[in-house]
């Protein structure tokens, strides 16, 4: 008979704690808002990555002058540009929307700023302009450089495959670090799912009384 009630009651508190929609709300929320944290910064990642792409191949109508003696007429040609040597005509034009921007490349652009002069486009589309600028004088470095290995080893697109030890062995790296965050990551949602069982439990103490009646029986 004690087995049949135990059973009984088993079954009731499971089946209870199951149909209640509370139950199912505090143990997936975590890891809902989890996944959703992540998908947003993924997303965020994305979009970000696609609009400075997007930014730096903008082709733009403007007018530049360059001190610098970097950019050439065919290289500001190809993102939109005409070389200029009015600088207050320039602007008079992006003020009244002739052209798109007007760009200030001074003598030295490391230590000197790039003056820019745009159209206001709106917040998002006003990056644009640096964007381009920025493209327009990297272009003019590669082709000073004129060499595609310099050029890459000037942008950094270098493989490197490192391998440390310790004490005379190989280290596993990052994929030795994995395995404990994997493990505090599962031990912290246990302790939070356990948490709120624990006070689900302890705010129906009250229903408890019809497991008494069952045991009394």
């Amino acid at each position: 008979m004690s087995r049949h009630n135990l059973s009984t009651v088993i079954g009731f508190e499971f089946f209870r704690t199951v149909k209640k929609r509370r139950f199912w709300i505090t143990t997936l929320a975590i890891p809902v808002a989890l996944v959703i944290v992540f998908a947003l910064v993924i997303l965020s990642n994305q979009s970000t990555s696609t609009t400075a792409k997007a930014q730096k191949n903008a082709h733009l109508s403007f007018t530049y002058t360059d001190d610098s003696g970097l950019v050439t007429d065919t290289l500001a040609a190809t993102y939109g540009g005409t070389k200029t040597t009015d600088g207050a005509r320039a602007i008079a034009e992006v003020k009244t929307g002739t052209v798109d921007a007007y760009f200030v490349f001074p003598v030295d652009p490391v230590t000197q700023p790039v003056r820019v002069y745009g159209t206001d486009k709106g917040i998002f589309e006003n990056g644009k302009y640096d964007a381009v600028a920025k493209q327009i004088l990297i272009a003019a470095a590669q082709q000073k450089i004129s060499s595609p290995q310099l050029t890459a080893l000037a942008q950094g697109n270098v493989a490197i495959i490192s391998q440390t030890y310790r004490d005379g062995k190989v280290s596993g790296g990052l994929n030795a670090v994995i395995p404990p965050l994997l493990f505090l990551l599962i031990f912290y949602v246990s302790i939070v799912l356990l948490g709120n069982q624990m006070l689900s439990s302890t705010l129906e103490e009250k229903e408890n009384r019809v497991t008494e009646m069952i045991l009394t029986t």
